[in-house]
């Protein structure tokens, strides 16, 4: 396949590579969500299970992760916390549960 990929999604591949796997597996792709599916639709990635460990955007620190719960009565996945506001409960966008493995596929070619 020969897509071409902007510069950005581009430096993104080049750190992906240069990664060991288990720095990349269900982390990366909160951040740069375009870029990696920019790299899916290129061939470089395939799709990974989905995770339950959520960056917590509702907490003061990005890189801080809670787990996420299926809410049948919504059919989103949710977390929740409390404050001194009380407690709230966070949908978790489809994006954040998604992850990509590297295609070794594609490598091998």
């Amino acid at each position: 396949m020969n897509i071409p990929l902007t510069y950005k999604t581009f430096k993104t591949a080049l750190m992906l590579f240069g990664f060991p796997k288990r720095n990349v597996y269900g982390s990366t792709m909160v951040n740069r969500f375009e870029d990696m599916q920019a790299l899916f639709a290129a061939g470089y990635l395939s799709e990974g299970p989905m995770t339950m460990m959520v960056p917590d955007r509702e907490g003061g620190d990005p890189s801080e992760w809670v787990e996420a719960e299926w809410n049948p009565e919504t059919r989103t996945y949710q977390y929740s916390g409390v404050s001194e506001c009380g407690r709230w409960v966070v949908d978790v966008p489809d994006e954040d549960v998604k992850t990509y493995d590297i295609n070794l596929d594609w490598m091998a070619n």
